[in-house]
């Protein structure tokens, strides 16, 4: 089964338009799906429209796979999907095949005259949905996606559904595998098929916590989102000092921060975090919800302390603003170096916070330590797991593999930031057995089996 998807909602709402005189034929051949096993739709989706109107051709192979044709396609750019009606209701459902034009992403195809050899591969969807709506108060038009993806920063998108509506409000029907997934939205502006700066966007959780959407045990329902308009941010983060030197007790440095908006009045988030030397991101040290009016500005001095226990090195300061932590609508960062020589004369500094100006605390990150061990991937497993698990807060973490004796064959340690954090190990060497996972962080524990078959 592919490992990536697009599952499209249906909108019989739709009225389809009069075809205009400079409509063309597009064919090819379905392949992949089951002959004479239900008939199979193709759809052709113009990129090129204007106000809320969406137009699109739709074709049939009738014996499910083979030859088929679109007729009455208009000129301009489209893309091109296909899915077989297994149990004939009329829209992609479980027991449906589906697939592209483009194979593993949909492929941009510009009409100029008749087209051939347009070939479509068909294949099982998976067995899980996660369903909800989209709205939106802005006035932009665009097609609007919806993506899953394992990862909170979306780096590996693992499905995705799009809203035949350009207005960016409807529902949508998204097939995934059954696992944990975070989901958000986009009105794609450009026709890029992907985020882009300036895109409206939305996140399910937001603005409050991101949330995972689990699907391990059945569908989803009522993962809503609402789109936002992207704010035009810029950022200026400026130390004081030409050069921040903390020393190895720990120490604070002074910046002047400044955020600004010259875009529209917009709802987001700004947040400080360090690049430590190990190559590891802590933080957030500060996360602040922001509401800035159009034209909008913030200026404020900012004091940021080290703590002792920090390791010396080279470090990268960071200020973000956009949708913590998923997307950075724009950041600025200076470097500050922490020695590693000891003033046994000078009091430690026990943890980072930061001040503002007149030298009240916004944010200490003191709070205990919450964690979630995921179910480890693949279990039963040959060789190699992975373990994934997730923090409230950057934390140390230990990972110990213990066989069924209670005996330690495998540990890992290490500094890890806030959300979702992922390890593989390998376990080769050891016998076919039950083993157990305990992930230990701050106070917090969590236990899980594992099985390596070999």
């Amino acid at each position: 089964m592919r490992k990536t998807f697009i599952a499209i909602l249906l909108a019989l709402a739709v009225v389809f338009s009069t075809a205009p005189a400079n409509a063309y034929t597009l064919s090819g051949d379905i392949s992949g799906g089951v002959f004479l096993g239900g008939i199979t739709y193709i759809y052709a989706v113009s990129l090129e429209f204007t106000g809320d109107s969406l137009n699109f051709g739709i074709g049939l192979a009738p014996l499910g796979t083979g030859p088929y044709a679109v007729f009455d396609v208009e000129a301009g750019d489209i893309i091109m999907f296909a899915y077989q009606d297994r149990d004939y209701n009329l829209l992609p459902s479980a027991n449906d095949y589906f697939g592209f034009y483009g194979d593993t992403l949909p492929e941009i195809l510009t009409v100029t005259g008749n087209m051939s050899d347009l070939d479509i591969e068909i294949a099982e969807l998976p067995f899980t949905l996660i369903t909800g709506s989209v709205s939106y108060g802005g006035t932009n038009t665009g097609l609007t996606f919806v993506q899953a993806a394992a990862d909170p920063m979306f780096t590996d998108i693992s499905y995705f559904s799009l809203i035949l509506d350009t207005t960016g409000t409807g529902d949508y029907l998204m097939f995934a595998d059954s696992g944990l997934y975070y989901v958000r939205t986009f009105m794609d502006l450009d026709i890029s098929l992907t985020l882009s700066p300036g895109d409206p966007v939305g996140y399910y959780g937001y603005p409050n916590a991101p949330q995972i959407v689990d699907v391990t045990g059945g569908s989803a329902q009522n993962i809503n989102m609402t789109l936002y308009d992207a704010p035009n941010l810029t950022v200026s983060a400026q130390p004081m000092v030409p050069q921040v030197v903390i020393p190895a007790q720990g120490g604070t440095f002074n910046y002047m921060l400044t955020i600004a908006n010259s875009g529209v009045a917009a709802v987001f988030d700004a947040w400080t975090e360090a690049l430590l030397p190990t190559g590891t991101v802590y933080g957030p040290i500060l996360q602040r919800d922001m509401n800035m009016a159009s034209g909008g500005q913030l200026s404020r001095q900012m004091n940021q302390s080290v703590p002792g226990s920090a390791p010396a090195g080279d470090y990268i300061y960071r200020v973000k603003t956009g949708y913590y932590p998923f997307y950075v609508a724009a950041m600025d960062s200076f470097g500050f170096i922490k020695n590693p020589a000891v003033d046994e004369l000078a009091a430690p500094v026990d943890n980072w916070h930061i001040t503002e100006g007149d030298g009240q605390a916004v944010s200490e990150i003191i709070a205990p330590v919450q964690c979630k061990l995921y179910p480890a991937y693949p279990n039963p497993f040959n060789g190699s797991v992975e373990i994934a698990f997730n923090l409230n807060r950057s934390a140390q973490v230990e990972i110990g593999i213990y066989n069924i004796q209670g005996r330690l064959m495998e540990i890992r340690r290490g500094l890890f930031s806030a959300g979702d954090n992922r390890m593989q190990i390998d376990l080769s060497a050891q016998p076919s057995g039950i083993y157990f996972v305990n992930l230990r962080a701050g106070e917090a524990s969590r236990t899980e089996k594992i099985v390596l078959q070999k």
